[in-house]
């Protein structure tokens, strides 16, 4: 697993995910939690997002990814999401064990 520099990702507010050739997750509850994305290739970026924010990784090793919320950087267990070339989802709610409610679910 390679994990980038600051310098290579992106923390957003404001602008909407779904640039092409990037896999990009809100935080899109009111509670501040860990959130990870991870390319095909297993470059992985992680970060807390405040209500709202956003992470961005370019995507590299071919289109798509995984994104993924967890209570911390702790936390062993979190939930993840697939998510196709130009990737993104929003958490709209929290549980433990791959029982959150995203965006796509919608």
């Amino acid at each position: 697993m390679k994990f980038l520099t600051a310098v290579a990702i992106w923390l957003t507010y404001g602008e909407v995910c779904g640039r092409a050739a990037e896999i990009c997750v809100e935080n899109a509850t009111d509670v501040p939690r860990y959130f990870a994305v991870e390319t095909r290739d297993g470059t992985r970026a992680a970060s807390w997002l405040a209500a709202s924010a956003r992470l961005r990784l370019p995507e590299s090793g071919g289109p798509g990814g995984t994104v993924a919320a967890f209570e911390g950087p702790d936390s062993l267990e979190g939930c993840s999401r697939l998510v196709g070339p130009g990737g993104s989802d929003s958490l709209l709610a929290f549980a433990n064990f791959d029982r959150c409610h995203w965006s796509s679910h919608d």
